[in-house]
């Protein structure tokens, strides 16, 4: 011994669970002492004292054999002695750490006294100490913070939760606050390399200090009778029975004993309280943002294991949602994301994910250091199926042919084998007690669902044996009744089809099977054609219009010209308005659904189908056609008697009138609808897409608007906006959009500039490319308006493009208008020309298109630039104003009044000028107000003011000659 092992006046060193006597030379764990080499307890006391640092083998050399230089084979061997007594590693302590190149080092801080009472105390205080993980711990503080409450309440409490969902990592963390914050010994049990019930007691024993007791219960007992211990048993379900039975007798026999437990199932004795660990948060389905895909502790995890692997990509939006997606197919499982996140350098993010989709990830394995059953996700789930009973293993590949959720009777008709609904519910409840079933928590009833890792698990083995195509077929019988009944009703509530939402997995899964076998039961198109309105509702298009045609190409000859391929078409024709555009596709399918509403004396969809062919019409700049549409559905004889129906088609005449040019026609029909819509008992309907009350409001709003009276046009805006719901994603967006213009021509910008924001926040928009070029092109007029011509350019190009990519040609007028009004404010009046030259090539001079007066107006703004303004450009405003004036519209009237104004003005035709601003500002109520109204009267008081002026001039003049003015000649002048 050197001198460095007796420093003056220290009395013991203690660390975790151990003191060291130097003097005395005596090692003592938990009080007890503890057979010791010599040379290995110096090299002890050296990293004892020198806890706060890395111990080289030179130092140790020199200071356990000073003066001799000896082997690095020799200073291993007495460190691996040194470990053996003190039972380095046991589970999961670990005292002396290894530092490659460098040496050793204490793993835990070791506090030196010289007092022999100080020096127990703090051996109290220290107890036996864990290692903090080397790994952050994402999204955890909660349940960690409830957890550690409930130990302060409850005496044993149990971690549960299904395989690598973390609950040691949770378990470790509440054991360094225990360290910290109590003065308990605490002892941690790693049962996971317990392979057998007689020896669980003796690992309880070691792990906590006591002697050699060979499954002696009552030694166990008695020996911690005395002492305040925290005791952690870890990866206890494969002993469940034995542990429940220990942990009891415990709890009686050793008063100051707490006993914290992390299983994949409860214990079930008294007193315990059970913590349910789930998975981390993942991202929202339905189009999350990138910051909303960041702030998930999941997809935090993955990114932070996959730069750890050596992946350092710079991640877009495109990539982060790959992560969103992978973390969902993972369930937020914290092992299951280590593993595949650590794939992610070697394959990329693109091929990992299609790795996932085909089960590779089963076989990706995780540390060297990891336990057995952690190596890889199948050893992981496999660790809980053996544990299994023969009929919960059975139970369990079965229930895989489920997709997402299932209820208790979808499983007794799919998977029961002829058992009773008591006997699988009893199967059942016992898997969700071993975690190898979720329940779903938002569900009003019981449904259950396989985590999607274990579910990959489970067909793996069911596709083994020869029970998989027996139970597809069962699954798509139960779920074509079970569709059929909640959707087959034109008036199914809301509540049912958020259920039928939640089946969504299982209704792909019963189409495919349906549509690609004949089956009497479970017929393919049927299902497709009940099934569709939830792909609708999810703004699914695309799916949906797939579904639809190859279900209509599945139909018999003799199923042709069906209620079945009714349904189709009309979900069909929904589908492709929303996301294909105004296609060819699009008006065979109007037509066929028309033609069918008409033989089958469907009145009902015979109307949808009416107001769908106005609308591609009217997209199509086809107002003949739209105003044919319009007639036909008021020809309808049995319409008269539903005020509803009534109603309707008086809104569906309104639109057409209103934007084919003749709005004292059209604010009659939307007045005529107002009235039938009172009379009637208020309900719903959807036209295409959007509720047939919205619609109407959106344009009688508008219609009022032009047609000259914008206090009465604002105030319809504003009462509906009140009263709209949230609930219809095309209804919302549609209404929102186009009341906001209104209210940007009525000058209320600020007041209506969030409603465009609301709109382009909700994720269903990247779904809706018509409202998304409907959002863009209105934020842009907007933006115009409040003198932001750059800002409101980059909108306005953007929603150009989608106009032109879905053909939504009613809004490229619109677009037009106010983008070349921004180019021509930027001075780049020639390329706003060539976007209205286009406009007009596709409008022509038709006097009956509802824009023209407005864009008329447009292109002399932007031919007059800065220059004087030619006669050609005069003439366009002087049509615009005949225009305007034919078709009712005072709006645009008004507008365009105000630029032939300023022109007269400027070529000093002021009695003109006035007498023009005069008979438009007559025409308005004179409470009436909007910016145009305030130009219009701002203008007519100067002109009125130049003329004044101009006649004193005269008269000064006159009198300056010496000659007297008659009366008539002063008037004249």
């Amino acid at each position: 011994m050197t001198a460095a092992f007796h420093p003056l006046g220290i009395k013991s060193i203690a660390f975790g669970p151990f003191r060291i006597l130097p003097q005395s030379r005596v090692l003592l764990r938990n009080g007890k002492p503890i057979d010791i080499g010599g040379r290995a307890l110096d090299i002890l006391i050296l990293l004892s004292l020198r806890s706060d640092s890395v111990v080289s083998k030179e130092e140790i050399n020199a200071a356990v054999w000073p003066g001799i230089s000896i082997e690095d084979v020799t200073i291993r061997s007495h460190i691996n002695a040194m470990r053996t007594a003190i039972e380095d590693g046991r589970g999961r302590a670990r005292y002396i750490l290894t530092v490659p190149k460098r040496g050793y080092t204490l793993a835990h801080r070791a506090v030196v006294s010289t007092n022999e009472e100080e020096a127990q105390q703090d051996t109290r205080q220290l107890g036996s100490r864990l290692h903090s993980s080397p790994k952050p711990i994402f999204g955890r503080a909660t349940d960690i913070e409830v957890i550690a409450s409930a130990i302060a309440r409850h005496r044993v409490v149990s971690i549960v939760g299904p395989g690598g969902i973390g609950k040691t990592a949770v378990v470790s963390e509440i054991g360094q606050i225990l360290e910290q914050t109590t003065s308990r010994s605490l002892c941690f049990v790693d049962l996971s390399t317990v392979d057998s019930p007689e020896n669980l007691v003796g690992a309880v024993a070691i792990a906590t200090g006591g002697t050699t007791i060979d499954g002696d219960v009552s030694t166990l007992t008695n020996y911690l009778a005395q002492r305040s211990v925290d005791l952690i048993l870890d990866g206890c379900e494969h002993l469940i029975a034995d542990v429940a039975s220990l942990a009891e007798k415990l709890l009686v026999d050793a008063p100051d004993i707490r006993i914290l437990v992390t299983s994949r199932e409860a214990l079930r004795i008294d007193g315990e309280f059970v913590y349910l660990l789930d998975s981390l948060n993942l991202p929202k389905e339905s189009f999350p943002s990138a910051d909303e895909i960041l702030a998930s502790p999941a997809v935090q995890m993955f990114i932070d294991r996959s730069q750890a692997s050596g992946f350092v990509s710079p991640l877009n939006r495109g990539e982060l949602g790959i992560i969103a997606n992978l973390c969902r197919q993972l369930d937020g499982n914290p092992l299951a994301i280590q593993l595949v996140a650590s794939r992610v350098p070697a394959y990329g993010l693109t091929r990992t994910y299609q790795l996932l989709v085909e089960g590779a990830v089963f076989s990706f394995r995780g540390t060297r250091s990891s336990a057995p059953r952690h190596q890889t996700l199948r050893g992981t789930i496999d660790w809980s199926y053996q544990l299994l009973s023969q009929d919960e293993k059975e139970t369990f590949r079965r229930l895989s042919v489920f997709v997402g959720r299932f209820d208790l009777k979808a499983a007794v008709a799919v998977i029961g084998g002829g058992r009773s609904t008591d006997q699988v519910h009893a199967v059942i409840l016992s898997l969700v007690d071993k975690s190898l079933l979720a329940i779903d928590p938002n569900a009003a009833s019981a449904y259950f669902r396989l985590l999607n890792t274990t579910h990959g698990f489970a067909a793996e083995l069911l596709g083994i044996g020869d029970d998989e195509a027996a139970l597809a077929r069962q699954h798509a019988r139960h779920f074509f009744d079970h569709v059929r009944r909640q959707m087959a009703s034109s008036d199914y509530s809301r509540p049912e089809r958020d259920e039928a939402r939640a089946d969504l997995g299982n209704i792909r899964k019963a189409l495919s099977w349906a549509l690609s076998h004949q089956d009497k039961i479970a017929n393919g198109a049927q299902l497709a054609a009940y099934a569709s309105p939830i792909f609708l509702d999810l703004c699914l298009y695309d799916e949906c219009s797939a579904w639809c045609q190859t279900a209509i190409k599945s139909l018999h000859e003799n199923d042709l010209g069906g209620k079945v391929e009714l349904l189709l078409q009309e979900s069909l024709s929904l589908s492709l308005i929303s996301s294909r555009g105004i296609t060819d596709d699009l008006h065979r399918a109007i037509e066929r659904g028309l033609e069918l509403a008409s033989q089958l004396d469907d009145l009902a969809k015979l109307t949808k189908f009416l107001t769908g062919m106005q609308a591609y019409r009217l997209c199509r700049f086809d107002s003949i056609g739209a105003s044919v549409a319009a007639r036909n559905l008021v020809a309808i004889p049995e319409l008269k008697s539903d005020p509803t129906l009534l109603a309707i088609c008086e809104w569906s005449l309104g639109n057409a009138q209103h934007l084919t040019g003749n709005q004292t026609e059209a604010l009659k029909h939307f007045q005529r609808g107002m009235n039938f819509e009172t009379a009637a008992a208020r309900r719903t309907t959807d036209l295409f897409g959007v509720e047939h009350r919205a619609s109407a409001i959106s344009g009688f709003a508008r219609c009022l608007w032009v047609s000259g009276f914008p206090d009465q046009a604002l105030k319809a805006a504003r009462q509906h906006i009140s009263e709209l719901s949230q609930e219809s994603a095309v209804t919302y967006c549609h209404s929102l959009l186009h009341l906001t213009q209104v209210a940007i021509w009525c000058g209320e910008l600020q007041e209506f500039e969030p409603y465009i924001h609301l709109v382009q926040s909700r994720p269903e928009v990247q779904a809706l490319p018509f409202y998304e070029a409907l959002a863009l092109a209105v934020y842009g007029e907007l933006l115009v308006a409040k003198g932001d011509a750059t800002g409101a350019l980059a909108n306005l190009k953007k929603a150009y493009d989608l106009i032109e990519q879905g053909r939504y040609l009613m809004l490229e007028p619109q677009t037009v208008a106010a983008l070349a009004t921004a180019l021509t404010s930027l001075g780049r009046n020639e390329e706003g020309l060539r976007y209205l030259d286009r406009a007009f090539a596709r409008i022509g001079s038709d006097s009956s298109n509802f824009w023209l007066p407005e864009l008329l107006r447009v292109r002399f703004e932007t031919l007059k630039g800065a220059d004087n303004p030619t006669l050609d450009a005069i003439d366009l405003l002087q049509k615009s104003v005949e225009v305007a004036r034919r078709q009712g519209a005072r709006g645009w009237e008004l507008k365009s009044t105000v630029s032939l104004a300023k022109v007269w003005v400027k070529t000093e035709r002021l009695n003109e000028a006035y007498d023009l601003l005069d008979r438009i500002i007559r025409r308005f109520e004179k409470s009436a107000w909007s910016p145009d109204l305030a130009n219009a009267r701002d203008l007519q008081t100067k002109v009125k003011s130049s003329i004044s002026e101009r006649r004193q001039r005269s008269v000064l003049n006159i009198i300056s000659q010496g000659s007297r003015p008659s009366i008539n000649g002063l008037i004249k002048n």
